[in-house]
């Protein structure tokens, strides 16, 4: 018996033909796995963010749906920004370096420090754990209130002009939140390079920021990369002794957040 290979009537040559890969799909996600903070969070392409990346003073911003804030575009330049600083050897504060078998503690300004530890561990970390600023309005050592002044704000915004409000509602939880933000995605943007492939980012956060910053590390890591959002309630009966199982997506880059 013989089977017949005779084409339907809705198959065409072109069909039968043997395909090439699509190279034109093939570049946009390898530039989406280079770059994600380029995307849209439908996964498109921004044509403005890859024009500002080129030209970064022609690009006129349009309103759209989008996670943004006054300093936004600032904040991302500066992230890409050389820096002139260098690390300084600390001899008299230093405890047997000669045992330290490459471990080290560097004190600076962290996007400075950060972005000069891009020369030697460009995508090799495994594991990046921050406590950042919990924006809370307490004095701490470091700045830990970002709460900007309102009438600078409104200035900026263009909200009020020569001390004269000129909108009769400005924002005044984005005052609070943007230098935040802003302090951030930098830092952000600059750790992120620093990853391996498989790495991944553990962040503590409380609430005043947490919708915010998981916001801010679905657009700079991709949505998909996240793994997990754990929480610690403080002074409960073992509450700071677990563990958790978490996959990490061989090919992403991942974050994991545990608030408390």
């Amino acid at each position: 018996m013989t089977q017949d290979t005779t084409p339907t009537d809705r198959t065409t040559v072109n069909d039968l033909l043997p395909t090439t890969p699509d190279g034109q799909a093939e570049r946009i996600a390898a530039l989406k796995q280079l770059f994600p903070d380029l995307f849209t969070n439908e996964g498109r392409l921004n044509p403005d963010e890859l024009k500002q990346l080129v030209e970064p003073n022609t690009v006129h911003e349009t309103e759209r749906y989008e996670f943004k804030w006054y300093g936004k575009a600032a904040s991302k330049r500066e992230a890409f920004t050389p820096t002139t600083a260098t690390l300084v050897y600390d001899e008299a504060r230093s405890v047997n370096p000669d045992k330290a078998d490459g471990n080290m503690i560097i004190e600076g300004e962290n996007l400075e420090t950060l972005k000069l530890l891009l020369n030697a561990y460009r995508e090799q970390v495994k594991c990046i754990y921050i406590d950042p600023p919990y924006n809370t309005g307490k004095d701490f050592i470091y700045r830990d209130n970002y709460k900007k002044d309102k009438a600078n704000y409104w200035e900026e915004t263009g909200a009020a002009e020569n001390g004269i409000k000129l909108d009769t509602n400005p924002d005044t939880s984005g005052r609070y939140h943007s230098d935040w933000l802003s302090f951030m995605q930098s830092r952000l943007l600059v750790g992120r390079s620093l990853l391996t492939r498989d790495g991944v980012v553990l962040c503590s956060i409380d609430d005043s920021e947490y919708q915010n910053i998981k916001r801010l590390f679905d657009e700079i890591f991709g949505q998909e990369n996240h793994v997990a959002t754990i929480i610690w309630e403080k002074g409960a009966l073992h509450g700071s002794a677990f563990y958790s199982s978490l996959r990490v997506d061989r090919f992403g880059r991942s974050y994991i957040f545990k608030c408390r």
